[in-house]
């Protein structure tokens, strides 16, 4: 992992995320600072997209909490949300299909 440089831009903090009875994530913690380039790998149906759709506010998190540029995403205003979007530069299906799969609201 690289060196860090300050303030994190995403902070993930014992995240979980359930679909009905199925936990997708299961107290994921991950940390991303300025400067860092970050992949994500996993099988299909691991919760990569899910957790895409949770740090750009789509998804709500089942517990924990997420932290984008230092704001929750989800307690953002509309244009602050679509603000953290472009700066992650995150491209994701069309937003019905995690509000599908969003069973908490």
């Amino acid at each position: 992992m690289a060196a860090i440089h300050g303030a994190p831009v995403i902070e993930v903090r014992g995240l979980v995320t359930r679909i009905g009875n199925e936990t997708i994530h299961d107290g994921l913690e991950l940390t991303v600072t300025k400067g860092e380039i970050v992949g994500l790998v996993g099988a299909s149906g691991a919760g990569k997209s899910l957790l895409l759709a949770t740090l750009v506010g789509l998804r709500r998190p089942s517990a924990g909490s997420v932290r984008v540029f230092g704001h929750d995403p989800r307690g953002t205003i509309l244009g602050e949300s679509s603000d953290i979007r472009r700066r992650l530069g995150c491209s994701l299906p069309e937003r019905r299909t995690f509000l599908e799969f969003d069973r908490t609201g």
